[in-house]
C-alpha cells in the first residue's frame, strides 16, 4: 500500500520521463530522423511526433 507522498512521486517521475521523451522527439525530428523511427524509439505516438513536428 502506498502513501499519498509516495503516489505523488511516482506521478512526478512518470511526468518527467514524459517530458524527456518529448524533448528526445523534437531534437530527433530537427535532425531529419524519420517520424515513424521516432515513434519506434520513444514510444510516442506518430500523433504526438507529427504534432511536435508541425511545430518544429
Amino acid at each position: 500500500m502506498s502513501t499519498i507522498a509516495e503516489k505523488w512521486v511516482e506521478k512526478g517521475i512518470e511526468k518527467g520521463m514524459e517530458k524527456e521523451k518529448i524533448e528526445i522527439a523534437k531534437r530527433l525530428i530537427k535532425r531529419g530522423i524519420d517520424q515513424a523511427v521516432i515513434s519506434e524509439s520513444t514510444g510516442l505516438s506518430p500523433k504526438e511526433i507529427k504534432r511536435l513536428a508541425v511545430q518544429y
